[in-house]
């Protein structure tokens, strides 16, 4: 497994020197930069910036890039993992009030609300009904492909 050490680098030190195209990203995505963060121990993790690509759809190998930086593979994993969990929340969650209360809330999603999650693949639907039958046996296969 690849270290995610230089895709956490360049999100917390080189990330802000990439002029217009981060910052309009940031705008799109509701992102607080590092330097802006009222809470960097928490932002300073790739799940926050991953989590607000997925929620808003925009989870594609172009903002990995402006994100992360040339070594932005290295997060895939992470990815793969987090879309799984939101994917499984998002199917849980429908058609109830309660859960669609807790997806509005989870991550500023209604800042989002121009674009949504893209929908699973067939791939990603095959781990979600593996868990689904397996909840204490997760798959040891890669969750991205």
């Amino acid at each position: 497994m690849a270290s995610e050490a230089p895709a956490v680098t360049y999100w917390n030190h080189q990330v802000h020197l990439r002029g217009p195209a981060i910052y309009l990203a940031a705008y799109r995505l509701r992102l607080q930069l590092p330097g802006e963060m009222k809470d960097p121990d928490f932002r300073s993790k790739l799940e926050y910036p991953l989590r607000r690509l997925i929620r808003c759809g925009l989870d594609t190998p172009d903002n990995f890039e402006i994100l992360f930086g040339s070594d932005w593979k290295c997060v895939l994993r992470t990815h793969g993992r987090l879309r799984i969990g939101l994917l499984i929340k998002e199917a849980s969650s429908a058609g109830s009030v309660g859960g669609f209360e807790t997806h509005v809330r989870d991550e500023n999603f209604l800042e989002c609300r121009s674009r949504t999650m893209r929908p699973a693949t067939q791939h990603e639907l095959g781990i979600m009904d593996y868990l689904e039958q397996n909840p204490f046996n997760p798959p040891m296969c890669r969750l991205h492909q």
